[in-house]
């Protein structure tokens, strides 16, 4: 959920609404999405279940610039969280199921879609090798204390699941050609 995001990045240092808007599209954006407003409004309730508190400062306009921090009581459900065994979630896939459904396509439409899809997940891995080349040889990626382990161990889960999906993305193109070429 958002919320167990938004724990996970103060858990790292507090963050004003704004940085955390920033951290999630330079960071968690990988695998997690959430829109400028869902943040602060979750902010807000997350400061009414006492797992936020907020550090208020003059700011840049005519409002007070307000600072988050985990609370205790947030480190605690963060934990608790972390430990759950996660929910089956019921898949959904587009392109699956424009794969599923290629008896009924134009072979060479449905061909384009995969090459196009292809060249986006080529572009994305290019974006995780550079992500991948600020990590290698620092030893903070090898300390679980340290916010780099976690970004390492979700950057490489980028990376196999954008190489995998590549590869299925290559084989159906290749299939498709050779069938609209029959």
């Amino acid at each position: 959920s958002l919320r167990h995001t938004l724990l996970v990045l103060l858990a790292e240092r507090p963050h004003t609404g704004y940085e955390l808007t920033q951290r999630m599209q330079r960071t968690v954006a990988l695998f997690w999405s959430a829109r400028h407003s869902q943040i602060y409004p979750e902010l807000g309730a997350m400061r009414v279940d006492d797992l936020v508190e907020y550090e208020a400062s003059s700011g840049p306009g005519p409002r007070d610039k307000k600072t988050y921090d985990i609370t205790d009581r947030g480190r605690a459900v963060l934990r608790d969280w972390l430990g759950t065994p996660s929910r089956p979630r019921p898949p959904k896939d587009e392109l699956v199921l424009a794969a599923f459904g290629a008896a009924s396509a134009d072979l060479g439409a449905l061909a384009d879609r995969f090459r196009a899809e292809a060249q986006r997940i080529e572009a994305r891995l290019t974006e995780f090798a550079a992500i991948r080349d600020d990590f290698d040889g620092r030893p903070e990626t090898d300390d679980p204390a340290r916010p780099e382990f976690g970004w390492s161990l979700s950057l490489l889960n980028g990376e196999l699941n954008g190489r995998a999906r590549l590869d299925w993305c290559r084989q159906v193109v290749e299939r498709l050609d050779q069938a609209a070429a029959r």
